[in-house]
């Protein structure tokens, strides 16, 4: 399986009920926007979208659902399901979103987690390295790993920047 990371694109600085409120800024929606036609180049395509239950992580996930070019749902048919997960809430341990995929019947090819620095960054770390690690995850930042049968240990398949995954866009346009 691959277990995509995404780390939400740019937000509002402030927003009135905290921070779990605070939405994305028209720059960080337009630029996510090209970040997901250059992941909507991967495959296999992912299959299932967890989320933080902020609201920035949830409209980044949206974002890419549109680029996929395929409609948000409930996982009928071609509908890609985007599951809050308090696991990638920030100060939350993303390593519990394995405990629950290793708890479903189906695994799917790909699926992607749409959460926080710096619990990103660590479990990253963590997956492929052993340790909890700190690496560069720039808002829309996007890492791959490929997860062994048991999901517990992965290898750093790529690690890609906003601007790279926008320029991987620009070339399959052409």
């Amino acid at each position: 399986m691959k277990l995509y990371l995404c780390r939400h694109a740019a937000a509002e600085e402030f927003a009135r009920g905290g921070d779990s409120q605070r939405a994305l800024t028209t720059a960080g929606k337009k630029d996510f926007a090209c970040v997901a036609a250059g992941l909507a180049t991967l495959k296999p395509p992912i299959a299932i979208i967890f989320t933080s239950p902020y609201v920035r992580t949830r409209q980044t996930a949206e974002i890419l659902v549109k680029a996929l070019g395929r409609p948000a749902g409930a996982g009928k048919g071609d509908r890609i399901p985007i599951i809050s997960a308090a696991e990638l809430a920030c100060g939350g341990s993303p390593e519990l979103l394995l405990a629950r995929l290793k708890s479903q019947k189906h695994q799917p090819q790909a699926m992607m987690a749409v959460g926080h620095e710096p619990e990103l960054s660590g479990f990253l770390g963590q997956l492929c390295f052993g340790k909890p690690g700190r690496v560069r995850f720039k808002k829309g930042a996007v890492a791959c790993v490929d997860m062994d049968a048991t999901l517990t240990h992965g290898e750093l398949l790529l690690l890609m920047q906003p601007k790279h995954l926008m320029a991987l866009a620009h070339s399959e346009s052409h």
